[in-house]
């Protein structure tokens, strides 16, 4: 007989493993080995296992760790190649590399200050390159930016210069408008104003220094000058203390009548106020000194 068809003896202690124990409800619970760790939760993504909460938050950028490799490995190139401002312990020739490639010159005296000879810009002189100079190349400023700093300074310095100018326009516009206000017409306008400059120029009034009587100023920056006051008072002196009128063909008698209505009219105390004593005055003016007007804006020439 085939043992497949021996019959299974159910009794048999083989065929017959012992039942579980039965638990008994009251037992107390069996607590956990101390010494074995707790389970840990597995991550759902690569940027979950990282510990540092800013390194989480910067892979987070990112789509893979491959991209951020690759985006830290293109940032470390150009960190090789960026410029490094030198720290206090650096080199001088640390320094002057530094300087090359952020385009400073040399030196003080390599800056182009071409800009300042135009005729149009602001004049400046030897003393003023060298001080600039000097001052930028301290500073590290390169040659490009040297240029744009000393264009802004001649737009700023032109046009406070050309606001003084034209302040002393106006002014001397104005003076010239009060001045034929108070003389009245353009003959005795022209002619006093002549007067004015005659006295000026006279070698025994202010002998050399004429030019720079000329550029006198007053408190206000505006040329004294240009001022009616000294203009009256100068016109005064012209028509009564010049000695050498101009004269053409006159005889001496003639002459001589004409300076003595001149000076007993001009010393008139109603002459500023006479229109016919200052015609008179102006037609005799006419006559001794001549007509030429006034050059100028005031009359006068201003080196």
């Amino acid at each position: 007989m085939s043992p497949a068809d021996q019959a299974v003896d159910p009794t048999a202690p083989e065929n017959n493993p012992p039942a579980p124990a039965a638990q008994d409800p009251n037992a107390a619970a069996v607590a956990p080995d101390p010494a074995t760790p707790p389970p840990v939760e597995e991550p759902t993504n690569w940027v979950e296992a990282i510990q540092s909460e800013p390194a989480r938050e910067l892979a987070g950028r990112y789509e893979s760790p491959g991209s951020m490799a690759e985006a830290q490995l293109e940032l470390r190139q150009k960190l090789s190649e960026a410029l490094v401002i030198p720290g206090e312990g650096a080199s001088e020739e640390e320094r002057a590399d530094f300087n090359t490639k952020m385009g400073v010159p040399k030196t003080a005296g390599d800056y182009d200050f071409s800009l300042f000879d135009d005729e149009k810009a602001m004049e400046v002189d030897d003393t003023f390159r060298d001080h600039m100079g000097g001052a930028l190349h301290a500073a590290g400023v390169s040659a490009e930016g040297a240029k744009k700093i000393m264009a802004a300074y001649n737009e700023f310095g032109m046009g406070a210069f050309n606001a003084v100018n034209e302040a002393d326009k106006n002014f001397a516009d104005e003076s010239m408008a009060q001045l034929k206000r108070d003389w009245g017409d353009d003959a005795t306008f022209e002619c006093n104003l002549a007067a004015a400059k005659t006295f000026l120029q006279h070698p025994e009034i202010f002998g050399g220094d004429a030019e720079e009587a000329l550029n006198i100023e007053l408190s206000d920056g505006r040329f004294i000058l240009d001022h009616p006051i000294f203009l009256k008072a100068f016109a005064r002196a012209g028509l009564r203390v010049i000695e050498d009128p101009i004269r053409t063909g006159m005889p001496d008698a003639q002459v001589g009548n004409l300076e003595a209505e001149l000076d007993r009219l001009t010393k008139d105390e109603n002459y500023w106020q006479d229109e016919k004593l200052q015609k008179r005055v102006a037609e005799i003016n006419r006559q001794l000194y001549g007509t030429a007007p006034a050059e100028g804006g005031v009359g006068f020439n201003r080196g």
